[in-house]
């Protein structure tokens, strides 16, 4: 039969252990809370009125202190608006304010019990002590925590920069820094050389001066949008009859060979653009090497997707790549290996008021001749 087991899968074959997490904590949890609920009533309330005070109350007082804090995320997000929402107030309003839907059913039940009977709290506080309500007040917070009525986009945000490396961004930066930078840019002492050689061997065969190079790093574009084209003369602003930026097969440096995964003598290689730069009625070039962070482009697919996941990725876009970036910048900081070998260049264009990458990077590499050469 071929030693498969029944599901197809051969009886040898290990599988990653799946901790398989249930529902039984959230049936557990309505049991104890509806529990309380029952017990408080039935030891305390001794009218239809204390029956409602003991039920409602506790639950205004939280959803009211939740409405404070989502007006506090509110507050927050606003400086950020043009970022996150494009300048909608509507959509930023939705990332903050919104509740699902057993939350907002919830809410809206409590508040028509409260405001259409009549009653009298001091009275019902006097007759039956603060304990009923404090019961009353731990059932609520457990149901609170199974509905999950503190979750919405800002607040799902904050949670991902506090889970130390965990999230989406951070993940992301974590395999490009150690699957893509550490691999190709330092040297290891064996025949493919770090990426400041093979830069000297490119100078050097294509008789180009230190100073038509200023910056002899790899340089990472991050655009906020994700979107990256094959290559940079491809981008739209180089379509026309007379592109600044030029690139061929030949202009590109010595590729690096490692053996990576089960793949032998996988190419790494490196493409190098020349820049027409116009200034003062005279045209100069500079070079550099220059391409996109793969990371992010996959993660724009992954958003474009139809899987079910699609959706909530493209809700948190800007901070996932945002996250993206102020880890992968820690990353390089914090490794005196690379720290001189790569710059992150990261740009809005989803901004149409925003230059456009090439004017960035071509901006970039004139500061840096001018810092390093005064001129």
């Amino acid at each position: 039969m071929g030693g498969k087991t029944l599901s197809g899968v051969h009886p040898l074959v290990n599988r990653p252990p799946v901790v398989k997490r249930g529902t039984r904590h959230i049936y557990i949890g309505w049991l104890v809370s509806i529990g309380i609920l029952l017990t408080v009533n039935c030891l305390w309330a001794n009218s239809f009125q204390q029956i409602v005070a003991i039920s409602v109350v506790p639950n205004a007082v939280l959803i009211v202190s939740q409405i404070i804090w989502r007006l506090c995320l509110l507050s927050e997000e606003c400086s950020h608006v043009q970022k996150l929402c494009c300048g909608s107030y509507r959509q930023l309003f939705e990332r903050t304010l919104c509740f699902n839907k057993i939350s907002t059913c919830t809410a809206f039940t409590t508040f028509a019990f409260l405001f259409s009977d009549r009653l009298n709290l001091s009275e019902t506080w006097k007759d039956i002590g603060p304990i009923p309500f404090s019961l009353s007040f731990c059932s609520y917070y457990i149901l609170h925590c199974i509905m999950q009525s503190e979750v919405c986009p800002a607040w799902e945000d904050h949670i991902m920069k506090q889970l130390n490396g965990l999230d989406y961004g951070s993940g992301m930066a974590h395999s490009f820094f150690h699957g893509y930078l550490k691999i190709i840019l330092p040297a290891r002492g064996d025949s493919s050389q770090g990426i400041s050689e093979r830069i000297k061997l490119f100078l050097e065969k294509e008789e180009i001066r230190e100073d038509q190079f200023p910056i002899q790093k790899l340089i990472v574009l991050i655009p906020s949008s994700g979107n990256l084209f094959p290559l940079l003369t491809d981008e739209p602003s180089q379509v026309g009859a007379d592109p600044a930026v030029t690139a061929s097969t030949e202009l590109r440096l010595q590729d690096v060979l490692r053996n990576r995964a089960g793949t032998q003598q996988r190419v790494y290689r490196g493409a190098a653009y020349r820049i027409r730069v116009k200034r003062n009625g005279t045209v100069s070039f500079l070079y550099t090497i220059a391409e996109g962070a793969t990371a992010v482009l996959t993660f724009r697919e992954a958003c474009l997707a139809g899987s079910p996941e699609a959706e909530h990725l493209r809700m948190h876009k800007a901070d996932v790549i945002s996250n993206f970036y102020r880890t992968l910048q820690k990353l390089i900081d914090d490794d005196k290996q690379l720290t001189h070998l790569v710059d992150l260049l990261y740009y809005d264009d989803e901004d149409p008021t925003h230059a456009d990458v090439l004017s960035l990077l071509t901006e970039h590499l004139l500061e840096a001749r001018h810092r390093k050469y005064n001129f």
